[in-house]
């Protein structure tokens, strides 16, 4: 399995142009507060082939995985040889793709055409997959099997937690909160502050008041 370019986020594949407006880097540098407002992106396949067994492309064809939302769960295929279909699940959402038009048929059944690849787009998981034909030995990369109907059955996807496994529009309620917090508190502290001035204002106003009759009233007594 190919490694991810310098700088590239989990959830693309190698070669992918990242653009500055990208939803990755959106979802990276907005915040409030110090509150990450959009969270859900950096999930990964993990590589490890022991743990993501379909990930043994030699044997399956399989060449990409690439996943947007996708969920932090184990992911596993069912694949029966002969209904050119492929059934993909992860305990709670299920989908299937129909692939036989995409196919190649030879003396045993289903096959991707040698030399060429297909996209299976699991739309609804956040996964899409490319499976590639045979191909012959090419300087390091050793030779493929490639993808034939049924090869991906009970083999399976672990989608490993990055920076979290929504898409969250907004913080936390925590965070609501302690917002709310500091605004109420804000708002508290301005009318504190406007009250102790009208007092100020109020009582200076009283005191030369009183010292005015006061000198009126001995000018009067002078009389």
């Amino acid at each position: 399995m190919q490694s991810q370019p310098q700088g590239c986020p989990p959830n693309y594949g190698p070669g992918a142009t990242i653009s500055r407006a990208s939803p990755y880097r959106i979802a990276q540098v907005t915040s409030y507060n110090i509150t990450s407002l959009l969270t859900g992106f950096g999930n990964a396949v993990s590589s490890d082939v022991t743990v993501s067994t379909a990930l043994a492309s030699p044997t399956t064809g399989l060449i990409t995985t690439q996943i947007s939302g996708a969920q932090t769960a184990t992911y596993l295929f069912a694949d029966t040889a002969g209904d050119r279909s492929i059934t993909l699940g992860n305990g709670t959402v299920t989908q299937t793709l129909a692939i036989g038009a995409a196919l190649d048929t030879d003396a045993v059944g289903g096959v991707v055409a040698s030399g060429s690849s297909i996209l299976a787009n699991f739309d609804r998981l956040g996964i899409q997959l490319q499976l590639g034909g045979q191909k012959p030995a090419e300087g390091i990369n050793p030779a493929t099997d490639g993808y034939r109907d049924g090869d991906l059955n009970g083999l399976v996807l672990e989608i490993e937690s990055g920076t979290g496994a929504t898409f969250q529009v907004g913080p936390d309620n925590g965070a609501v909160h302690s917002i709310e917090t500091t605004i109420r508190d804000a708002d508290v502290a301005r009318e504190l502050s406007a009250l102790a001035r009208s007092q100020i204002l109020n009582q200076t106003g009283l005191s030369v008041f009183a010292q005015a009759n006061v000198q009126a009233a001995g000018v009067l007594s002078l009389l």
